[in-house]
């Protein structure tokens, strides 16, 4: 049985894997209604940072995990998916 202070550590991982995801969705939405390709780019700039945070709490969601046989390589799929596609939106908008 876990500790309470364990629960909380692996709750708080979770928690932030969560916000760092959501956040990509949230900020591209946002980058549709830019008024400039400037803003545009950096709002899809952030994005990219999110989702690669987001990579880093899977990391350690899926180490963490692991002993009860969670795989989680098929969101890191998508997640590798969503990062090229923002790395290639953000070079198009720097031309």
């Amino acid at each position: 049985m876990k500790t309470l202070r364990a629960q909380r550590i692996e709750r708080s991982v979770i928690d932030q894997f969560v916000r760092s995801a959501t956040a990509v969705g949230a900020l591209v939405t946002e980058g549709g209604d830019c008024e400039s390709r400037a803003d545009m780019k950096h709002k899809f700039s952030i994005s990219l940072k999110e989702a690669r945070e987001s990579q880093y709490w899977l990391r350690i969601i899926e180490d963490a995990f692991a002993p009860i046989g969670v795989d989680l390589t098929e969101i890191n799929a998508l997640l590798n998916e969503v990062i090229a596609m923002l790395v290639a939106s953000r070079n198009t908008l720097s031309k």
